[in-house]
Formats: C-alpha cells, sequence, structure tokens
C-alpha cells in the first residue's frame, strides 16, 4: 500500500478535505444559541481514535468497498475501463488514485488528516488493532481486503470478479521473483536504454 501512495503524491496531499472543517454557519440555529453556548466550530480540530478497534476498522473496510462497489469511486473505474487507448501502467496509477482518494474519504470521516499522513497512520493503527484480534477477526478482514481489491480491479479493467485468481503467498513471491528477473534481464535494459533515447 505504501508504494502505492507514492504514485500519486499530489492527489493526496492536495486533497479539497473539508470534513471536520465545518462553519459556525453550517450548523447554526435560528438564534444562534447552540453555536455560542455549546460549541464553537471555528476552534474545533478533528482527530483520529486514539485506539482503533475492530469495530472501527470493520467499517471502515466495508465502506470503502461500498463506495467501490456503488458509489462516484465505481463511476470513475468504469470510465477507465472505456478507455481502451490509456495504457495498462497509467490505467493503473488512475486506479490506484481512484482507491487512495476513496479511502482517505472514509478514513477521513475518523478524523485522520485527508493526506499521505492520514494513510499511513490509519495502516499504522490497523496494523496494530490486527495484532489484537483472533485468527478468525483476522481472516474476515483479508476477505474484505480481498474482495474490495478484486472488485477494483475487476471494475477498472472491464474484467469479471471470478476471473481474477487468488495466488497463495507462496505463488505471489514467485511472480514478484519472476518480474524482478525480467525487470533486470539484458533484453529488458536495452529495449529501456533505446525508448528513453529518444525522449527529449
Amino acid at each position: 500500500m505504501f508504494s502505492a501512495i507514492r504514485l500519486v503524491p499530489n492527489t493526496i496531499r492536495n486533497l479539497p478535505w473539508s470534513l471536520g472543517r465545518a462553519t459556525p454557519r453550517a450548523f447554526s440555529s435560528q438564534d444562534n444559541t447552540l453555536n455560542n453556548d455549546v460549541f464553537n466550530f471555528d476552534t474545533f480540530t478533528m482527530k483520529p481514535p486514539k485506539q482503533l478497534t475492530t469495530e472501527m476498522a470493520e467499517g471502515i473496510g466495508e465502506a470503502t468497498q461500498f463506495y467501490v462497489r456503488y458509489g462516484v469511486a465505481n463511476q470513475r473505474l468504469k470510465a477507465l475501463a472505456q478507455d481502451f487507448n490509456m495504457p495498462i501502467v497509467t490505467k493503473w496509477q488512475k486506479m490506484m488514485e481512484v482507491f487512495l482518494v476513496t479511502q482517505v474519504h472514509v478514513i477521513g470521516g475518523m478524523g485522520y488528516t485527508g493526506d499521505e499522513s492520514g494513510l499511513t497512520q490509519y495502516a499504522s493503527d490497523l496494523a496494530a488493532c490486527l495484532q489484537q484480534v483472533d485468527p478468525t477477526m483476522q481472516e474476515l478482514f483479508r476477505e474484505v481486503r480481498r474482495d474490495t481489491w478484486r472488485e477494483l480491479v475487476a471494475t477498472c479493467f472491464g474484467l469479471e470478479v471470478n476471473e481474477i485468481p487468488t495466488l497463495s503467498i507462496a505463488d505471489a513471491r514467485n511472480v514478484m521473483h519472476k518480474v524482478s528477473t525480467k525487470m533486470i534481464d539484458p533484453e529488458t535494459l536495452l529495449a529501456i536504454q533505446t525508448r528513453t533515447a529518444k525522449i527529449e
């Protein structure tokens, strides 16, 4: 996930978030009694939870999946799927942008900042939370994340969810090894050098 954040740092840093920045006018009653006597939104500063609970983490995961499946994120992913001329790498980066913006939107409602720092803190809090739960709950979180990613990729690239294979950890490592080996192959390096030499 952290490598994904680096793909679109400007997008994350420049998100026009307004969650937690409401003004008194936005919530004012006609006589302004609540604003003056109960709470002053001008001085309000949103904060993430002191400790992320399993209920919070489950809600964040399900909300992210909901937006990917039904929300504006889904609309953007479908639009990407219709752009058949877009290079695969670019489309993948755009897909990651959609995912990260969606997740920032969801965790913003829990008080995390709408930038890379907020995502990093949430990832750290989530890891700490998962260390405290039993294996059954850990598997539940893995299933939600897996299903979200499958829907994300399937929607963006116009695939059926059941067409995306599930790899074991060993198989995934094997794929990574093959890709890494291919990247340092002399023919690949020569092709990269030839193409980059044409860039002005």
